[in-house]
């Protein structure tokens, strides 16, 4: 009970830093597959759906390693956790213009409409019935979309009922001087 009440304070902590816009950001210029392999290996669990990736091995982030690791740990725990067995989810990333998008998608149950407005909020839980140990604390995707927007990008879910969920997240591209 002690770490559970601690990691919620430490969430809480982010996000007031990020609400006060002093979430302290460590960028660096790093392949974007050295981050999705170390998130890949935290989010898979034996007996359930198997993570898929496309990550272009030349294609590199300006982020702060340990916050990107973070969001897509979340994103992919949750898809992993809502796909049975014999589902799919996947990590696809790709660069175009200025931005990077990398998309997490899973073949799983879906998000009910009436959630998906609130799906960022803190402390929202679709499925009020799971208690913490499983299903969390409501308060991942919060801090998913906190880190990325301090890294001036965007995140955006799409969901239907049945068929999946579907994540996507635009970051900035590297600046050319910031470029391994």
């Amino acid at each position: 009970s002690a770490d559970t009440m601690t990691a919620i304070v430490q969430d809480l902590l982010l996000l007031a830093k990020s609400d006060e816009g002093r979430l302290e950001l460590r960028k660096t210029c790093v392949p974007l597959v050295t981050i999705v392999d170390e998130a890949v290996l935290l989010a898979r669990r034996p007996d359930h759906a198997s993570i898929e990736r496309d990550i272009p091995a030349e294609l590199d982030v300006f982020a702060d390693p340990p916050l990107l690791n973070r969001v897509l740990v979340n994103l992919l725990s949750n898809a992993v956790r809502h796909t049975p067995a014999e589902g799919t989810v996947r990590i696809v990333a790709s660069e175009a213009g200025c931005a990077t998008s990398i998309v997490v998608s899973d073949s799983g149950e879906g998000i009910p409409p009436e959630h998906l407005a609130r799906i960022f909020d803190r402390f929202h839980r679709v499925d009020t019935a799971r208690d913490r140990e499983s299903g969390g604390t409501g308060l991942g995707l919060a801090i998913a979309k906190s880190i990325v927007e301090a890294h001036h990008g965007r995140i955006s879910l799409a969901s239907e009922l049945g068929k999946g969920t579907t994540v996507t997240i635009s970051l900035p591209s590297p600046p050319l001087e910031e470029r391994i």
